[in-house]
């Protein structure tokens, strides 16, 4: 079960990868950008509806990052599927490298944007996917031992 659970968290990881993403990408459009303006706003405590995603050069930045996230959510989700279970130390170096570069750079770059609750946010994804890393090592070592 823990094994089961790890791999379960790992794949809501990535697939909350990919939510965001999407949620990003719509900021490329006026027309579906009133959610990624809620995100915005709030990652720019206090929510007070004075951030938004409303000049021509914020709207192509979300279209890129949207689709960068979308697409590193996709892998994150394959190398899940197909490695997490076989080979988790593969999945480990897979999955870590890409993961650390990612906190270190967004994190920084929303503090120096004023966005420093993004930072504690980007933590959560560090949390989880280091908790089903750390889950699935622990039942492969239970299972060793027994």
């Amino acid at each position: 079960m823990p094994a089961q659970s790890a791999k379960r968290l790992g794949q809501f990881a990535a697939i909350t990868v990919i939510g965001f993403g999407l949620i990003t990408a719509l900021g490329s459009n006026p027309a579906t950008n009133a959610l990624p303006n809620v995100l915005v706003d709030l990652l720019h405590w206090p929510f007070n509806g004075l951030e938004q995603v409303d000049t021509p050069a914020a709207r192509v930045i979300a279209a890129i990052a949207g689709g960068v996230m979308v697409g590193w959510g996709i892998n994150l989700l394959l190398i899940t599927n197909h490695l997490f279970d076989t080979n988790n130390r593969l999945w480990c170096l897979l999955v870590f490298p890409g993961l650390a570069c990612w906190y270190v750079v967004d994190s920084t770059g929303s503090v120096l944007s004023g966005a420093w609750l993004n930072a504690w946010l980007n933590l959560s994804f560090l949390v989880m996917f280091g908790a089903a890393y750390w889950m699935r090592s622990r039942a492969v070592d239970r299972a060793q031992t027994v």
